[in-house]
């Protein structure tokens, strides 16, 4: 992942949660289950910047959709 397309990221990631720069580089930094355990930068540290890419469109997309059902717990 090129250094531009990290920043677009970033800054995609940023405005969709409404989060200040320090929360989203913990983002970053942080274990998430749904990459298999690895931190975002891991993955792209890893060549699979594109694998992270799809999984925050995938999210946005989901949470952006009208007429999401959402599930009780």
């Amino acid at each position: 992942m090129k250094l531009l397309e990290f920043c677009k990221l970033f800054k995609k990631i940023q405005r969709h949660m409404k989060w200040d720069e320090a929360t989203t580089f913990y983002w970053f930094d942080a274990i998430n289950p749904n990459l298999g355990q690895a931190s975002p930068m891991h993955m792209i540290a890893l060549g699979r910047g594109h694998k992270v890419l799809s999984f925050v469109d995938a999210q946005i997309d989901l949470s952006s959709a009208p007429n999401r059902k959402r599930v009780k717990k």
